[in-house]
């Protein structure tokens, strides 16, 4: 999967979501992306969309749960829209490195 644009970094605000008017449930929270030792991260603002239903719902909230502040993610869109914040454009993928996810039967076998 490839993307015009990835971002690498830390979560800057812990993530929420939404669900809109059309029942869209929305993943939502802000990225802090580094540029050099001595100067302040890049915010950009992530939005992926879920889809519709309470299983979006769910998965949107589960995820939200997960994302807090200071969790490393790397981040794939499509491009950058300029206002304040800064924000990605299609988000295709959101990936946390340091995230482990254990088995769903328990744990490995040796």
């Amino acid at each position: 999967m490839s993307a015009a644009v990835v971002i690498r970094g830390t979560v800057h605000r812990d993530a929420h979501h939404t669900r809109g008017r059309d029942g869209t449930s929305y993943l939502t929270f802000d990225v802090a992306a580094p540029t050099s030792p001595n100067a302040r991260p890049v915010l950009l603002r992530v939005q992926q969309a879920y889809g519709t239903g309470e299983a979006a719902a769910y998965a949107a909230g589960c995820r939200a749960k997960r994302l807090r502040r200071g969790v490393r993610v790397v981040v794939h869109g499509t491009g950058i829209e300029r206002g304040r914040p800064l924000r990605l454009q299609q988000v295709t993928h959101i990936d946390e490195p340091d995230l482990y996810v254990p088995p769903v039967n328990g744990p490995a076998e040796r």
